[in-house]
This record gives C-alpha cells, sequence and structure tokens, in this order.
C-alpha cells in the first residue's frame, strides 16, 4: 500500500540530514520506520518567506507493509491506483 505524506518541513541550513529529518516527522504521525518498505520524494519546495528560517517542504510517497493499519485522523492519505499513473518522482528512495 502507498500513502501521500504533505507539508513536511525541513530547514535548509539544518545539521542533521535531511532524510533523517524526513523519517523523524513521518514517524511523527504514526508510521513507524519498521512498516517502511519505500520512501519516494514525490515533490520539494522553498519557503522563504522568511529570510532567517529558509525551508524546504517535502510531499512524500511512503510504500508500507500491508501490516500497517491507516489511521484516518493523521497527516497522510492512501495513495489510489489511477493517482499513481502520471507520478514522477525526484528522488527515488530505498
Amino acid at each position: 500500500m502507498k500513502i501521500e505524506m504533505s507539508n513536511i518541513s525541513v530547514f535548509v541550513n539544518s545539521k542533521r540530514e535531511q532524510r533523517e529529518i524526513v523519517l523523524h516527522e513521518i514517524e511523527k504521525n504514526g508510521i513507524k520506520r519498521e512498516f517502511i518498505k519505500r520512501l519516494d520524494y514525490i515533490k520539494r519546495s522553498i519557503d522563504s518567506r522568511n529570510k532567517n528560517s529558509i525551508k524546504f517542504i517535502y510531499t512524500v510517497e511512503i510504500e508500507v507493509d500491508d501490516s500497517f493499519k491507516v489511521d484516518n485522523s493523521k497527516n497522510y492519505k492512501v495513495v489510489k491506483e489511477a493517482e499513481k499513473v502520471n507520478r514522477k518522482v525526484i528522488n527515488k528512495g530505498e
């Protein structure tokens, strides 16, 4: 099953690796690393409204294990087959 999560903020000048920050945000939204099979970055934008804290804003697609239970109250949605057709991945994950 694939899940899309958007609005993941990462400061550009963060000392931690960006992938680790994205994974941490995914875990905060209820998806543990043990359920993640693959992580693809679908979109990356830059939020530079505040010049002192420029951020990347990511939308990611997460392929999760079939045993993962979807919680509709969280900040993600299940990707339907029809939505997968025209997607371009900007950075393929593992």
